[in-house]
């Protein structure tokens, strides 16, 4: 679905407003009013277009996340993360969260155990204390610029994401 631009969008929708206001007897609108009327359309067509956008920026942080650990064993098909363009291609591997990697650096681990938290929060947090890896948002102060652009950018366009059969079976053996 292709959208209008959004200012466009904008005008089209505030044509409405006012035709709408016009027909119901109400007062002629003020500049402010249209002022106040137009920053709110706006604002709602920003949201539609970052939902109609989100899984594909959610995918770009995520192969981001994905290529900087790459080798360390925590992600199925990683190697394939360049061509991956389903979440599941790439998911976090559950059971190697269960022992701490020897092949990654404390910084490593921790952007890990955070990136797979999206996964499954559950799971994850469970495996990271028993590791003592501080995965809360305050922990994210030890990681460095680049670990915590995409930790930012997963946050800002993540909208769920459903456990694969395989690890299902896996977190209910777990509990």
């Amino acid at each position: 679905m292709k959208l209008k631009p959004l200012e466009e969008r904008v005008e089209e929708k505030l044509k409405q407003v006012i035709e709408d206001k016009k027909r119901s007897g109400r007062k002629k609108l003020t500049e402010f009013d249209i002022a106040q009327i137009k920053r709110n359309l706006r604002e709602g067509e920003k949201e539609i277009d970052h939902w109609i956008n989100c899984e594909a920026a959610f995918m770009a942080a995520w192969r981001q996340g994905v290529s900087y650990l790459s080798g360390k064993g925590f992600f199925h098909n990683e190697h394939m993360f360049a061509e991956a363009r389903i979440r599941n291609t790439i998911r976090p591997n559950l059971s190697t969260f269960a022992e701490i990697s020897n092949e990654a650096s404390s910084g490593e681990v921790k952007f890990a155990y955070m990136m797979a938290s999206f996964y499954n929060q559950r799971v994850i947090s469970m495996f990271a204390e028993e590791h003592g890896v501080d995965i809360s948002f305050t922990g994210i102060s030890g990681l460095g610029l680049q670990f915590r652009n995409v930790i930012k950018d997963l946050l800002i366009n993540y909208n769920g994401w459903s456990l694969a059969e395989e690890d299902y079976r896996y977190v209910r053996s777990l509990f």
